[in-house]
């Protein structure tokens, strides 16, 4: 009789199926996996996708979201461009919701730039995009940059979309290889004219370079955010020969 009380009293002695227990959370996030936006692969796709902009502030959950930045080609020319490929992982069991931070912005620094043409401004907030910064460091941890260029935030979302498990979403960043020399200080000439001179772009020196993407999730903090690839800046083999020449 013991052995059958023991027996009842751990399993469903009542005529009920057994069934795994489920947590709150994770009945929740099968419910929104049914009935939200549900999307893997480009990430570029979800500005396009209506049920996905809603209002949200979850941040990712580190231990089941993995996100990674590797370059599609690990040696660029100096002045040459490059790419970062972001893929971000749900590596746990359960649908996992993300949110991403989306703007309509303007340019602002472009002036004193020349020879690149600034972004196009958004002219509404009806489309606003998902912003993807990148930072290039030296060998130092610096950042090659001097010219700061920036955006004027005209309005800001969210989007919302749910990541089912061992689903990827994914990104490419294009990468140029030049530093932004600070702008020459302004003068005037003997008519009292004032004069803004613009800085030009320069190819990055050979060496190697760490490149920091920013992730623009919601209500995450920087170090879930920013994500870093090395990326060799190297001249081609036939100019380095004609260098050694040179140099003798």
């Amino acid at each position: 009789m013991l052995a059958v009380a023991i027996f009842c009293g751990n399993s469903a002695c009542d005529g009920e199926p057994r069934r795994a227990r489920e947590s709150p959370d994770a009945a929740r996030l099968v419910l929104d996996a049914a009935t939200s936006c549900v999307h893997d692969g480009a990430i570029d796709a979800l500005e396009r996708l209506s049920e996905c902009a809603v209002r949200c502030n979850e941040a990712p959950d580190a231990k089941v979201i993995q996100a990674t930045v590797e370059p599609l080609s690990r040696s660029v020319l100096p002045g040459g461009t490059g790419a970062l490929l972001l893929r971000i992982k749900n590596v746990g069991a359960t649908p996992q919701p993300l949110c991403f931070r989306t703007e309509s912005s303007t340019a602002t620094g472009w002036e004193r730039l020349s020879g690149v043409s600034p972004p196009k401004p958004d002219q509404a907030c009806e489309r606003p995009r998902i912003p993807w910064l990148t930072r290039t460091l030296d060998y130092r941890d610096a950042s090659v940059d001097e010219l700061k260029l920036g955006t004027q935030v005209l309005c800001a979302r969210s989007l919302r979309v749910v990541l089912m498990p061992g689903r990827s979403l994914t990104k490419t960043v294009a990468w140029t290889a030049l530093r932004l020399p600070a702008a020459p200080r302004p003068f005037e000439d003997d008519a009292g004219n004032r004069y803004y001179p613009k800085a030009v772009p320069l190819p990055l020196g050979k060496g190697t370079y760490r490149v920091e993407l920013e992730v623009p999730y919601v209500d995450a903090p920087p170090e879930q955010r920013r994500f870093a690839a090395s990326i060799d800046v190297a001249p081609a083999p036939e100019a380095d020969a004609a260098g050694d020449v040179r140099a003798r």
